[in-house]
Formats: C-alpha cells, sequence, structure tokens
C-alpha cells in the first residue's frame, strides 16, 4: 500500500473509533464553607496519590474521563491535611457525573448536589 492510501485509511476509520467511545465530565462542588483539598488514591490499575485539587467554598472542580472507573478518594481541610474528613470510592460510569461535598457533622460525605431551594412567594392576603 502506498503511503497516501494507509494515511487516507486511517483518517477515514479514526473518526469511527473515536464515535464508539464513551466519555464524561466529573464536577466535584465544594458545598461547605471551609477550604478543602481532594486527593485521589489511585485505583487497582494505578496505585499511589494522585495531585491535590484545592476548592474553596463554592467552587467547582471538572475532570474528564475517557470512560466507567472508579478510584479512591481523600479528602482534607486545607488546614489539617494530616487527618482526612472523608476516605472512599469514587466511581462513574461512562458519561457525565455530578458530585457534591457537604458538611456532615464533624466530616463530610461526598455525593449528589443538593438541589436548590425555591424561593417562596408571600401570599397576598385579602
Amino acid at each position: 500500500m502506498s503511503r497516501r492510501l494507509l494515511l487516507l485509511t486511517a483518517l477515514a476509520v479514526l473518526p469511527l473509533a473515536a464515535g464508539s467511545a464513551s466519555a464524561g465530565w466529573i464536577t466535584i462542588t465544594n458545598d461547605t464553607n471551609m477550604v478543602i483539598v481532594i486527593q485521589d488514591s489511585g485505583d487497582g490499575k494505578r496505585p499511589g496519590k494522585g495531585k491535590l485539587i484545592r476548592l474553596m467554598p463554592g467552587e467547582t472542580h471538572r475532570e474528564f474521563q475517557l470512560g466507567a472507573g472508579d478510584k479512591k478518594v481523600q479528602i482534607f481541610e486545607v488546614n489539617a491535611p494530616k487527618k482526612p474528613l472523608f476516605e472512599g470510592p469514587m466511581k462513574w460510569k461512562a458519561d457525565d457525573l455530578s458530585l457534591s461535598v457537604q458538611p456532615d457533622g464533624k466530616t463530610v460525605k461526598l455525593g449528589a448536589p443538593v438541589p436548590p431551594v425555591a424561593p417562596v412567594k408571600p401570599v397576598a392576603h385579602r
């Protein structure tokens, strides 16, 4: 095969391969009133500590994932990096996932975002 034909074949097949793969965004929002640090502690394929993600109150972090997966996550208060507030698994399917770090007593939990509360309209008295 000539180089030109090989290149054209590769360019024709590439969109088909890319279209069949599922991917998505993982979004984590800090819904606490403290500065937190999130760190993944690896998965079964890649042991070790991951990068540190610092989130201010109300701040959001987005991370693109090529497919379904899971990893262990630790969440710390920025002023107490030795004592995790949360330690547990984070699993996702091959589509978008939104998570929220929420206060839970003296610790935090990682779960589904809390829906916003709709404002209450005052009732007119007659």
